[in-house]
């Protein structure tokens, strides 16, 4: 019977995951084991009734604790896991972990500045750990501090150059600040390292269509789609492509796939409705547009873009009330200003479109749409040399102007 109930109990510990030293022996250790097991089998709940055994038999357990809290970050108990990483660190202030979980729960309650500390606190104790400089350089870049993030994520695939999520971040933010060449090699070496990962075909597939590369763009989005057909930012990507070689039905389709999958996707909103005006159906436009305000009150690109379609409906008030709500989002949105300037001159209000093509001007010294816009109220008022010198800037900046019928002065959506 004894032997018999022995062996009962050791098949229960195997199948928990926890090897059995003798019967009750089962150690700290062994239930940590058997929690990660549970949770990577997607139970928290078991994990975390691990977690307490381990706990309960060793009070003192950095890692039991450590463990505990991400489990209870998984469920989406912050408070918990905090309170059990805050008592990882007390137990043992060298051990990183708790601190990087720690800084991802006060990331995600919006404590940025908590969690920049924690992961500062990580890098201290070890500088090259690559966990805490890639989450660092991700919060970093959300406060908006790109060259810190660059850095921080540079130090991250200097640490682990197996590391495919910072370099594709880093290409990310590269792109973002108009480095295009580092964005796609980046964004290689990502796919050199995980062929699959999406995220690095639709990054690449942007950086391609900003060089002009539409053919390579468009490659990179089909093949994200082959790999993932239900990603929503694939199909608007895809549109994008569409719509700028002129393919705008083929682009409408994409970017009404992506509303299937994603109903409150407003790039695709925004980018549907630019292409239903390009179309000429300036109120399914604005049907779009108005949906996406709906979903994203400050989203300054569907304000500006229904601007425009209502500029080009002679709705100048409507579209001086729209670009004023894209300034009051962002201030240093040049086109906004002078798009407004624009509609107060077809209102007749010249003193108040000179003022705004003076301010997009300052804002984007090289914007030769504002001095086309200023030439003409200045020829207008008589000021010839004025208006010489600002066509002269115009024709700088974009030499089309200089042609017989030059292309509309407002910019594109």
């Amino acid at each position: 019977m004894k032997q018999g109930l022995k062996t009962a109990v050791l098949a229960l510990c195997l199948g928990l995951g926890i090897a059995a030293h003798a019967v009750g022996q089962v150690s700290a250790a062994d239930y940590i084991k058997s929690g990660k097991a549970r949770e990577g089998n997607g139970d928290p709940d078991g994990a975390i009734t691990d977690y307490n055994r381990a706990i309960a038999l060793d009070p003192k357990n950095a890692k039991a604790y450590n463990s505990r809290g991400v489990a209870e970050y998984d469920k989406q108990d912050l408070d918990s896991a905090i309170a059990d990483y805050n008592r990882a660190i007390e137990l043992d202030p060298k051990y990183t972990a708790p601190f990087i979980n720690r800084g991802n729960a006060r990331g995600v309650r919006g404590d940025i500045k908590g969690a920049m500390a924690d992961y500062s606190s990580a890098i201290e104790i070890d500088p090259k750990n690559d966990d805490a400089l890639y989450s660092r350089g991700t919060a970093r870049a959300d406060q908006g501090d790109l060259d810190g993030a660059i850095a921080d994520l540079t130090r991250a695939v200097e640490a682990d150059p197996t590391d495919n999520y910072a370099f594709n971040d880093r290409g990310e933010i590269k792109a973002h600040k108009g480095d295009l060449d580092g964005a796609i090699a980046d964004f290689n070496r990502s796919l050199e390292l995980n062929p699959k990962y999406v995220r690095s075909l639709n990054g690449r597939g942007l950086a391609r269509k900003d060089k002009g590369d539409l053919d390579g763009a468009l490659a990179d989005f089909n093949r994200a789609i082959t790999l993932d057909p239900k990603n929503a930012a694939s199909y608007t990507d895809r549109g994008g492509i569409e719509h700028a070689r002129g393919s705008l039905d083929e682009a409408i389709a994409d970017f009404n796939r992506a509303l299937e999958l994603n109903p409150k996707d407003i790039n695709a909103l925004n980018n549907r409705g630019n292409t239903k005006a390009d179309k000429g159906d300036p109120d399914g436009a604005i049907t779009d547009y108005n949906r996406a305000i709906e979903i994203e009150p400050k989203s300054a690109g569907a304000f500006y873009n229904r601007g425009n379609v209502k500029l080009g409906k002679s709705d100048f008030e409507g579209a001086i009330a729209d670009y004023n709500r894209v300034l009051e989002i962002n201030p240093k949105h040049a086109m906004a200003c002078n798009n407004r300037g624009y509609a107060k001159a077809a209102k007749g209000d010249q003193e108040g479109a000179m003022a705004d093509y003076d301010h997009a001007l300052s804002l984007d010294p090289k914007l030769a749409t504002a001095y086309y816009n200023r030439s003409k109220i200045e020829k207008a008022k008589g000021d010839s040399d004025g208006a010489a010198v600002d066509m002269i800037q115009a024709i700088l900046y974009d030499p089309k102007l200089a042609e017989p019928s030059p292309p509309a002065t407002t910019p594109k959506r």
